[in-house]
């Protein structure tokens, strides 16, 4: 288990996310920009820290290796992670987007120990690792995609690790149950009274249209469709006279 492990389960809110971010620019560009990158493309610490600039290109992140084996994706960066790491690149002399005077050349955890602990304090904020950086981001993802996608950008091989990141809000629920109670199903009785066979009114072509950036809709699928024979029955010919007795001569 990885330091911080058993501290993934807290999901960060945008308010605690802008406070510490901005606890964070006052203590250092580096801390900022780092934390940036966690939020908004939900790589693991480590994946970030080790970044290299021929990495960036074409507005993605791609990730060549990592923790599993499906760790190799491509993550589009948001508007911020492209105007700061632009701001880094100018100066830029190392191959590395996060250098520091390391054995590895990069950036480590170590490096940002005090700073992550100065920018708690200032924010005043609940303490959390690193790491609840990715947590968070993947929780609000999940709202937005299906578990394919999701498991793709996280970089994990078994479906049952993206099934932790996933912990629906208290207005993900509140929205889903006002959807599901909203729709009406057609049944028998007022088809029969009707005449109508057209289906209920359901969201069923994916439109995010809607959606606002704290996911308070999630994505279903239509399913409800009308209840008619997959294959309709030919039409048989009428038989002659002639023909049934020609079928059946009389003995």
């Amino acid at each position: 288990m990885l330091v911080g492990e058993n501290h993934r389960e807290r999901v960060l809110s945008f308010e605690e996310e802008q406070r510490y971010l901005a606890a964070a620019s006052a203590q250092s560009y580096l801390l900022r920009d780092v934390l940036t990158v966690l939020i908004d493309c939900a790589l693991r610490p480590e994946e970030c820290f080790r970044l290299r600039w021929d990495e960036l290109r074409d507005g993605s992140l791609h990730i060549r290796f990592g923790k599993t084996e499906t760790a190799r994706c491509s993550i589009p960066m948001t508007q911020r992670v492209t105007a700061h790491v632009d701001m880094r690149k100018t100066d830029a002399e190392s191959e590395w987007v996060f250098p520091a005077p390391t054995a590895t050349g990069h950036i480590e955890k170590s490096t940002l120990k005090k700073q992550h602990k100065k920018a708690l304090a200032a924010a005043k904020v609940e303490p959390f690792t690193l790491y609840t950086f990715r947590h968070s981001c993947l929780t609000r993802w999940a709202a937005f995609m299906d578990l394919y996608t999701l498991a793709y950008l996280a970089g994990h091989s078994d479906f049952s690790t993206t099934r932790r990141y996933v912990h629906p809000q208290a207005d993900t629920i509140k929205a889903a149950m006002e959807r599901a109670r909203g729709g009406r199903r057609i049944g028998h009785s007022e088809r029969e009274t009707t005449g109508s066979t057209k289906p209920s009114t359901v969201d069923s072509n994916n439109d995010f249209s809607g959606i606002n950036g704290r996911g308070e809709r999630i994505r279903t699928s239509g399913l409800l469709v009308p209840n008619q024979a997959l294959y309709q029955a030919e039409p048989r010919p009428e038989l002659s006279h002639i023909t049934m007795l020609q079928a059946h001569p009389a003995t």
